[in-house]
């Protein structure tokens, strides 16, 4: 088994995890928390279908454009949820977005590449704003941070964002010269995903624990 077979797998793992401590928090489940179940069950959807593709030798490039623009939305609603007076901000953040989308897809062609130019835009716009989110609940938080299952989630969304700039940037300056380098930043890639997504599965366990205190 591959190296990119084992972190996909290990994706999925740490998905299927965050899955279950989520279906744990007992009903009703904050808002926040409702909106959340979206992307962890559309990312998960999209990589198991990724991990089989790669076994066929099917693209999966149309998937995961598609699902590119699909977290961005989700995400935007996330900030929205527990922000609300970064409405405004949102909204622009959400236009540029979906126009930097549409202008890169049409550029290349269509769909059917996976669009590295997107994924920049769409990383740029969300650091922004949940750094701003970030300190936002740390500012008006009565209690300490690292109690707080929102600080949490939103922390693991952070550094997989604002990792995914340089990164992504970066492959995209030295795909054409070196790829074997570009296919070697790339492995990190899943990796940010794999430490994004073990901090929502830690804001899902600390949900459950407020929900019993």
């Amino acid at each position: 088994m591959s190296t990119s077979d084992l972190l996909s797998l290990s994706l999925v793992a740490v998905l299927v995890l965050t899955m279950v401590l989520w279906y744990r928090i007992p009903a009703p489940r904050p808002r926040l928390f409702r909106q959340a179940a979206w992307l962890f069950s559309a990312a998960l959807l999209l990589e198991i279908w990724g991990f089989l593709a790669r076994l066929k030798g099917w693209d999966n490039d149309v998937g995961y454009n598609l699902f590119q623009l699909y977290e961005f939305i989700v995400m935007l609603l996330l900030i929205r949820t527990a922000e609300p007076t970064l409405h405004r901000s949102v909204l622009w953040a959400g236009l540029i977005g979906v126009a930097g989308f549409v202008w890169r897809i049409r550029a290349q062609g269509g769909l059917g590449l996976l669009s590295a130019d997107a994924i920049v835009i769409f990383a740029f716009l969300l650091s922004t704003l949940l750094v701003r989110s970030l300190f936002l609940l740390a500012k008006k938080c009565d209690t300490p941070l690292h109690r707080l299952p929102a600080f949490w989630f939103f922390f693991g969304c952070f550094l997989y964002f604002v990792g995914l700039v340089p990164l992504i940037a970066g492959i995209h300056l030295v795909y054409t010269s070196d790829r074997p380098l570009a296919a070697a930043i790339w492995f990190l890639v899943p990796i940010l995903a794999i430490l994004r997504y073990a901090f929502a599965a830690w804001a899902c366990r600390l949900e459950v624990a407020n929900k019993y205190l």
